[in-house]
């Protein structure tokens, strides 16, 4: 499972939907405002606003990647899937 569900929804939301890949484009965070998203979320948004759908997705593609590793924390019980998440991530 993703650790990042609703960014990943953001995503395919905007594949799907010409006016709101605008709309991301153009004002990423009001766009954004209907998903959940965490302030790191947000903050990775606003670093990958560009005027290009392409470079925007790759942005957030590329940060979704490379998140587990920088922002994951354990649960308090041990988790098989969060085990092997973390075993691959290395």
């Amino acid at each position: 499972m993703s650790l990042h569900t609703e960014l990943e929804r953001l995503i395919g939301t905007a594949i799907v939907d010409g006016e709101f890949r605008a709309n991301l484009l153009e004002s990423p965070i009001s766009a954004a405002a209907q998903f959940n998203l965490s302030a790191e979320e947000i903050q990775a948004l606003r670093s990958a606003s560009t005027t290009s759908w392409d470079e925007f997705a790759a942005c957030l593609h590329d940060w979704i990647r490379e998140a587990p590793k920088l922002r994951h924390t354990p649960t308090s019980r041990w988790n098989p899937e969060e085990y092997v998440v973390k075993r691959i991530a290395v």
